[in-house]
């Protein structure tokens, strides 16, 4: 809800009671998911979304949300708390492994092992920065770095942080998950890893 509330004026919502009794039934065909434009332009929904950034970087259209400045003095309050010095810069860490769903086979492809990223973690220590894990509880706990926070541990996870931290770091390192959807929405830099589905990259910019 936290999430919606940043975009709910800009969008029309109409259910179809038909649509949900069958949705399982559409989600068994096999054609994917699109993302109608104009001129009968039927891409797949990352092809469409690669198309509507040329168009906003061309016409010089900002799409890129503003954070609320209530979440966003919540949000200060919260990197107080984790120990983060005002005027820090930090990067987030996402990386899908599985353990959300308590099953490492589905979409394994998806998955990658969190320690694979310490020598990157501890390069961006070493320029200055902060490194904030995100993700869920589910995940493997990291290893007690200085200036490494497992946010995904913390008591100060929320849907409402989460937002901020997207909106507020220097960019993401993330693999092909749901987090750097976020980033995408709030214009922070997506450095994206470990990632086999090459139509995430048109969804970039």
């Amino acid at each position: 809800i936290d999430l919606y509330n940043y975009f709910k004026d800009s969008l029309t919502i109409k259910t179809n009671n038909y649509l949900n009794r069958s949705l399982s039934y559409f989600l068994t065909v096999p054609m994917g998911h699109y993302f109608p434009l104009r001129n009968n332009n039927n891409s797949s929904i990352y092809e469409s979304m690669n198309l509507i950034n040329s168009y906003s970087i061309k016409n010089n259209i900002n799409r890129v949300s503003n954070i609320f400045e209530s979440d966003k003095n919540h949000g200060l309050e919260i990197l107080e708390k984790l120990k983060i010095p005002k005027n820090a810069w930090y990067v987030l860490l996402h990386v899908r492994d599985g353990s959300t769903y308590n099953d490492f086979t589905r979409q394994s492809h998806r998955n990658a092992n969190i320690n694979d990223y310490i020598i990157s973690i501890e390069s961006i220590i070493k320029k200055g920065g902060y490194v904030i894990r995100v993700g869920d509880s589910n995940m493997p706990k990291l290893p007690k770095i200085k200036n490494l926070i497992d946010y995904a541990h913390s008591n100060y996870k929320s849907q409402k942080m989460d937002i901020f931290l997207a909106a507020t770091c220097k960019f993401l390192i993330g693999t092909s998950s749901g987090f750097w959807a976020l980033n995408h929405m709030f214009g922070t830099p997506v450095l994206m890893t470990n990632c086999l589905f090459t139509h995430n990259y048109f969804a970039l910019n």
